[in-house]
């Protein structure tokens, strides 16, 4: 209720997991939560940490005897049944958003629904734009006006998020009511190429001369504009969670080579203590995905990325069986070559 002058706004966050544990202790009972201490935070993180999903959750199971919070737990765990699961008598968690979504303008509804598909944490104003193929300011008033209705959260200026139930509930309607079905995929390619051609130009700044970028997918959309050349390398560590869950999500027939090359040409990331780790495991899923689609091109050079990341990190032995099993026929000798130096500083 923006709208009401003279109002005394106030944010009201999801509870902290105690006070959510606190409250589902208080309706299933103590001795039921004590005994499965575990399952019980499963079960209140599944919900969100949202009041309303937690007491749905809990008032299902304090009416079924028979079931253990385990129980209740593993049902929770389908994310594509969650939403189904919150609801007990006339209280349903679905129920609540639809009467956000209900009254929507198309564009909002849009929206809504296609930006919900990205498994980032949250989005940029720019990767955001990609994603709706619309320019920024008239993207950043749609954004705007979903978080006035409450259904999309600003995490900080220029940068936005859905709860987790929020977005399972996006996704649901992009299943059911975007038309054509199509344009799901065709917004995630969207996005794979802002991704993509962003962090081609992150890599050719900080690597002059290294003509890797000339041999990547051909991208179809624009990426991110770098005034300053200084801020590409701090672009690429702040949108590291969303590049790597991007990756995660494009690794079908139709995205895999440009998802391969998105890791390659991200791979500063593997330098970074807090992107290290999900950067090789977003390599090795994406090996594992050209050797299951038998794509020796898309094969051969996640091997050899790999094999790179290993080696950086002196795990010789694990690198050289990656590098010697890409395929001769991957076109790797486009991204070998000579390691640019760079101030330890700007990689940190």
């Amino acid at each position: 209720m923006v709208d009401l002058a003279g109002a005394h706004l106030v944010d009201l966050d999801v509870m902290s997991p105690e006070e959510a544990l606190l409250l589902f202790t208080r309706i299933v009972g103590e001795e039921r939560v004590t005994s499965e201490r575990e399952a019980a935070l499963d079960v209140v993180a599944a919900c969100g940490f949202l009041p309303l999903a937690i007491r749905i959750a809990a008032s299902r199971l304090a009416a079924r005897r028979t079931w253990t919070v385990s129980t209740l737990a593993a049902k929770l765990a389908d994310e594509r049944r969650r939403l189904d699961e919150l609801q007990a008598g006339d209280l349903a968690v679905k129920a609540t958003f639809e009467l956000g979504y209900g009254q929507l303008e198309p564009a909002q509804a849009r929206a809504f629904r296609l930006l919900g598909l990205a498994d980032g944490p949250d989005l940029s104003l720019a990767a955001a734009a990609a994603v709706l193929d619309l320019p920024l300011d008239e993207t950043e008033d749609l954004l705007e006006s979903l978080v006035d209705t409450s259904l999309v959260e600003s995490a900080a200026p220029g940068r936005y998020r859905y709860h987790d139930l929020v977005r399972l509930y996006a996704r649901a309607c992009a299943e059911r009511d975007e038309q054509p079905p199509g344009e799901r995929e065709a917004a995630m390619s969207r996005l794979l190429d802002f991704y993509l051609a962003s962090a081609a130009r992150v890599y050719a700044i900080e690597r002059p001369g290294d003509r890797t970028v000339d041999h990547l997918e051909v991208t179809e959309h624009a990426g991110q504009d770098f005034g300053d050349d200084t801020k590409a390398l701090d672009w690429l560590h702040a949108e590291a969670a969303c590049i790597l869950a991007c990756v995660q999500q494009s690794l079908g027939p139709s995205t895999l080579r440009r998802a391969v090359d998105l890791l390659l040409a991200s791979k500063d990331l593997a330098e970074s203590g807090a992107s290290s780790l999900r950067y090789e495991s977003a390599t090795c899923a994406a090996r594992d995905a050209a050797a299951a689609l038998q794509d020796a091109h898309a094969e051969g050079r996640a091997r050899v990325t790999l094999s790179q990341v290993r080696g950086n990190t002196g795990r010789f032995d694990e690198a050289a069986p990656e590098a010697d099993r890409a395929p001769s026929s991957a076109g790797c000798r486009t991204i070998r070559g000579p390691r640019a130096t760079r101030p330890m500083s700007r990689a940190s």
